[in-house]
């Protein structure tokens, strides 16, 4: 059969990466909490991650626990199109686990599994091309806060870096720092990037 086409790659605007604090964060909350449980509780797990994305269907965090809950229940189906959705919503935060996860063994011996994997290495090239072709750009989940008080402390510029999809409109995620991108510099010709931010 012919490869199924890719879901939307990124997010239509970066506040959505903002889902652990939106409407879904305490069903996810409760859901990871019955993943961490010994034993887990896979029925648990699932209902929470359920819930949770029908208060945010962008919590990818609980798409990505939900495909693996329905790997454990034996829906190898269910699981890839959930899967699919974190992995195209951010490659660079899921694609690790798709590979190495323990939880995903089973589900990587199926053909979904097999068909999810290729899906993967899809979006990286659809990742890696963006990164090329779109215009990069700092950008926050939330609204910079000046801190309350002087002094050292912890506080972040909350950016990380995307590039930005003219075509669809759509941004991509291209740094994992804990939120804490301030800016970029480019080394010209040879594909080298500083990223610049902190954390106190």
């Amino acid at each position: 059969p012919p490869p199924a086409p890719l879901p939307p790659l990124g997010v239509d605007h970066i506040a959505r990466f903002n889902y652990p604090y939106g409407d879904g964060g305490a069903a996810y909350a409760k859901a990871h909490a019955a993943y961490k449980a010994k034993p887990r509780d896979w029925g648990a797990v699932r209902a929470g991650c359920e819930a949770a994305i029908a208060k945010d269907p962008n919590h990818l965090d609980a798409q990505y626990l939900l495909g693996v809950a329905l790997a454990q229940g034996g829906d190898p189906a269910g699981a890839a199109d959930h899967l699919a959705l974190a992995l195209a919503g951010d490659y660079f935060a899921y694609a690790a686990g798709l590979g190495s996860d323990e939880d995903l063994a089973g589900f990587r011996a199926t053909q979904k599994g097999t068909e999810t994997a290729q899906l993967a290495t899809r979006i990286a090239a659809a990742y890696a091309q963006l990164a090329e072709t779109g215009l990069w750009v700092v950008g926050r989940r939330s609204p910079f806060k000046w801190p309350s008080n002087d002094g050292v402390r912890y506080d972040a510029p909350r950016g990380e870096l995307y590039a930005y999809d003219r075509a669809r409109k759509r941004f991509v995620r291209l740094t994992h720092t804990e939120h804490e991108v301030a800016g970029f510099v480019r080394a010209p010709g040879s594909g080298e990037v500083a990223i610049l931010g902190f954390d106190k």
